[in-house]
């Protein structure tokens, strides 16, 4: 039982090893570039794993059947060397992918170069093998066909711009070379093999165009989409007039940095904010020049935390880890600062005021019981004259 536990351990972890090979998380990928550059490392993650699969097999092939001609044959050992070189490479390169793709957003150009840079090497390896069969004087050699296949690989993932050029220069090289070893020298042109290789690079260049441009439409949409989706979940976590976050937002968001203080081992500050007098703006000077104090008052809130939230018509809460006492204070008296500059369109009205309450302490308690502690100070504010802060350390 234990033992059969552990095996299906090992088969779950490389599944999700094998799984996320060359994968880019989702979230990171925010332009048609970056979605490119990801498809492209998962086929390079898989590609490398086949080859060193691959070229395992040939080396172990080659051991068993060949060892007594290893070092003492030139082809043999000219074969060997090639599977021992790919291998190795295979090996380095899926490091190097599985890190670039680790820090995605400042290694992107490096992972797109690996890639092809890999890429052209099997093409190149290939094509030796190729040539190193028709030396020792085989039959049209099975690695003519992995070169051709390479090169339509290399058309369903690139880019047309670098797939075509790249399948000319193959298709040229190849026919010259493979042509004049086919006529045993006397040619550099055999048109069966011409034939049979320009159907094959015409079809992965139309692979590559149409491919491309078929994924540039849909992660074009889905970035489309994905840019609607967040707009729609800022509006539905912002207050449309402060420009603060909403209630709606508040225990998440106070879970994450209550964990943060636990984590840092800092205290916690929750600062409760009530705007005075406020009744009076509306009944005064109307409701617009009302939500203008709201706004302006806001913008000062904001100054101090992003993690600020409306949570009433004129009350405020913002929440943050905390440094220590004396730093807190200076924050409270900054925010009050920032209120008595409040000029609202040149209206005669007096330095905007607020009865601020403020919970500094250990962030163990629970949220509910942090947020009744800075609702408290703020009423012993309040009771102290209004324009004044009160802070409970716990």
């Amino acid at each position: 039982y234990t033992n059969s536990r552990g095996i299906d351990m090992i088969i779950t972890k490389l599944k999700k090893w094998f799984i996320n090979i060359g994968k880019v998380q989702e979230e990171k990928l925010n332009t048609l570039e970056d979605k490119y550059i990801a498809s492209i490392s998962r086929i390079g993650g898989l590609l490398t794993l086949l080859m060193e699969v691959f070229e395992a097999f040939l080396i172990i092939r080659l051991l068993v059947l060949r060892s007594n001609l290893l070092f003492n044959d030139f082809r043999t050992t000219g074969y060997f060397f090639c599977y021992l070189s790919l291998f190795i490479l295979s090996i380095v390169s899926q490091v190097l992918i599985i890190n670039f793709t680790g820090n995605f957003e400042k290694n992107k150009k490096k992972l797109l170069a690996l890639i092809y840079a890999f890429i052209l090497v099997i093409i190149l390896w290939s094509f030796t093998l190729s040539y190193m069969d028709f030396k020792a004087k085989q039959d049209f050699p099975v690695m003519v066909f992995l070169t051709v296949i390479m090169g339509v690989f290399t058309g369903i993932i690139g880019k047309p711009k670098i797939v075509v050029p790249l399948l000319t220069i193959l298709f040229i090289a190849s026919n010259l070379t493979f042509s004049y070893l086919v006529t045993n020298g006397e040619h550099f042109f055999h048109f069966g093999f011409f034939y049979n290789s320009l159907t094959f690079f015409l079809i992965a260049g139309f692979i590559s165009i149409f491919n491309f441009r078929t994924k540039m439409q849909s992660w074009k949409l889905e970035l489309e989409t994905k840019k609607i989706n967040e707009k729609l979940e800022v509006l539905a976590s912002t207050d449309p007039l402060s420009q603060l976050r909403n209630r709606m937002n508040l225990d998440k968001d106070a879970s994450k940095i209550i964990e943060e203080c636990k984590k840092n081992n800092k205290n916690l500050i929750c600062v409760q904010i009530d705007l005075d007098s406020f009744k009076k703006y509306n009944d005064t000077y109307g409701h617009d020049v009302g939500d203008k104090v709201v706004f302006e008052s806001s913008k000062v809130i904001k100054k101090i935390s992003e993690s600020s939230y409306r949570i009433g018509g004129d009350e405020f809460l913002i929440i943050m880890p905390g440094v220590d006492l004396e730093t807190t204070e200076n924050i409270l008296k900054e925010m009050q600062e920032g209120f008595s500059k409040i000029d609202i369109d040149g209206l005669n009205i007096k330095t905007i005021t607020a009865s601020i309450g403020c919970y500094f302490g250990s962030p163990n308690k629970p949220f509910k019981e942090i947020l009744k502690i800075a609702d408290k100070a703020v009423y012993v504010s309040k009771h102290q004259g209004k324009d004044t802060y009160h802070i409970i350390s716990e």
